[in-house]
């Protein structure tokens, strides 16, 4: 018999004779592996579902015109100001959508100001893409249906502070003035945001131009992107090059909110694995000295046969090697299916395993059964082949 052949045969017999050592040895590597897992599956689309969450603060690119100085905004956030008579041309914004940064673009929205009369009180009318707002900022609460046509003429939505205030429901007929020429237009929305909008009301772009008599003409544009504040500022250069004629503003509580936020996520991530991971590797260890103590005799017999001791750690290792792929691939299915439900109560959606998570779970697993293992060899090593054979 070749000394492979007896190699393998010897460790075969090893694992086998000790079902019960092996099986709960492959169970502590299961129990870090299969967190560790997880949280890999899951930081690969954190970022993604946690990003577009964070988006529903607000968006995070603004474009203003270069001479702007009247202030706007969004919620709590300065979008910076705007001049009564400074504009971006409506047909510059076909630009955004044929640029490289175009696919990590989740919706952008022009807007387009001006103060008319509603009920003998001066407020600010914004006309927008409505159904882009919803997309730029999916938190907003709206009652009603809402503008569904970009081309709308007939609909207004109310700010939630003005229907309040001003007694205004849903399907009442409201007359606005602005120099002196009126329009009656159906309320099919109230909206709350918490900011600004709620003192506000809102028409379709096209009806705002109409009123505004600025046709073709807009004050901003809200942007949303996928990314983090170094990709952002390359979209912002990016913009800056595709239409001279605004100003491009980087959102910078949304992006440093958005970095931070996932940083400290993936941070307490990293921890949580690491720990359990270490747990795992000293039960691991645990278990594998107790074997190591359990085969004195049979370590000392095969040195006074000739064994190396490098044959003797090689067997060892190999029994690790062995405990560390099971273990992994066990853990790897096992956190799998954890990511998966934890996706589908969070999010309401599954999780797609990456492919790249399969081999380093696989890796992880080996390397924790080789570091936990070292210990144990070393204790093996120390076994006296005469001490073992006087039966002492």
């Amino acid at each position: 018999m070749s000394r492979k052949v007896f190699f393998w045969s010897l460790l075969k017999s090893s694992l086998l004779n000790r079902k019960s050592r092996v099986l709960v040895t492959i169970l502590s590597v299961v129990l870090g592996i299969s967190l560790a897992s997880t949280l890999l599956n899951i930081s690969f689309d954190v970022r993604e579902r946690l990003g577009g969450t964070l988006r529903g603060y607000g968006a995070n690119i603004l474009l203003v015109p270069k001479d702007a100085t009247l202030q706007v905004g969004l919620g709590g956030l300065s979008f910076g100001s705007l001049l009564g008579e400074g504009f971006i041309k409506e047909s510059e914004l076909t630009k955004i959508e044929g640029l490289s940064s175009a696919g990590n673009l989740l919706g952008y929205t022009p807007y387009l100001y001006a103060v008319v009369d509603l009920s003998n009180q001066s407020v600010v009318l914004a006309g927008v893409w409505f159904d882009s707002l919803m997309k730029v900022n999916p938190t907003l609460e709206l009652k009603g249906s809402g503008i569904q046509n970009r081309n709308d003429v007939n609909s207004i939505i109310i700010g939630a502070n003005g229907a309040d205030r001003l007694g205004i429901n849903l399907e009442d007929r409201l007359e606005i003035t602005y120099k002196g020429r009126n329009y009656w237009l159906i309320v099919v929305g109230i909206l709350s945001t918490g900011g600004s909008e709620d003192n506000q009301v809102l028409v379709s772009l096209s009806l705002a131009q109409v009123i505004t008599q600025k046709n073709g003409l807009i004050h901003t544009v809200q942007l949303s992107y996928v990314g983090g504040g170094l990709e952002l500022k390359a979209v912002a250069e990016e913009l800056s090059k595709a239409i001279p004629s605004a100003e491009v503003k980087v959102m910078s509580q949304v992006a440093e909110a958005e970095e931070t936020f996932l940083g400290k996520i993936q941070a307490v991530m990293a921890a949580l694995t690491a720990g359990v991971l270490t747990a795992s590797a000293f039960a691991v260890m645990s278990t594998m000295s107790t074997t190591v103590l359990e085969r004195r005799n049979e370590i000392g017999l095969m040195l006074a046969l000739g064994a190396s001791p490098g044959r003797i750690a090689q067997l060892f290792f190999a029994e690790a090697l062995v405990i560390g792929f099971a273990g992994g691939l066990m853990g790897y299915f096992i956190g799998v299916g954890l990511a998966t439900a934890l996706w589908l109560k969070i999010f309401n959606t599954t999780i797609l395993p990456r492919p790249i998570v399969f081999p380093a779970v696989v890796a992880i697993a080996l390397g924790v059964a080789l570091m936990a293992s070292l210990l144990p060899v070393r204790q093996a090593l120390r076994v006296k082949p005469a001490v073992i054979l006087k039966g002492e």
